[in-house]
């Protein structure tokens, strides 16, 4: 097994007037071998109340051998009535100088990316 694949990706959407009670939470594990870029992973919830703000959330967990300071993915958001056009999104994991973003402790580096704060849904679905 490799030791600098990244362990998993865990998408949380939350409130942060709900504090650490999420309203989403799903963790995918990535194999040791990489994640292809035509592997799709999907994160799909129901939203019930439109009128409260969602924060979207991205934990990376990773070990400090990750060969790679960045990460690159696509974004898809897709409600009942309209699909948007997918969203490259680069997020940094580390400094030029190869300083870890995040908490790290021994070998393990775990990061939350804010992927976009006061998210409003105006649709139910």
């Amino acid at each position: 097994m490799k030791p600098y694949f990244l362990f998993f990706f865990l998408l949380t959407l939350t409130c942060f007037a709900c504090g650490e009670s999420f309203f989403y939470e799903n963790k995918i594990d990535i194999p040791a071998e990489g994640w292809a870029h035509d592997e799709k992973i999907d994160f799909s919830f129901e939203i019930k109340d439109t009128t409260q703000l969602y924060d979207l959330f991205l934990d990376v967990e990773h070990t400090d051998t990750y060969p790679f300071q960045n990460l690159y993915y696509y974004v898809y958001t897709k409600t009942p009535s309209v699909e948007k056009p997918r969203k490259l999104i680069s997020s940094d994991l580390a400094n030029k100088a190869g300083y870890w973003f995040g908490k790290c402790s021994g070998e393990n580096c775990q990061l939350r990316i804010v992927m976009q704060e006061n998210l409003y849904f105006d649709e139910i679905g």
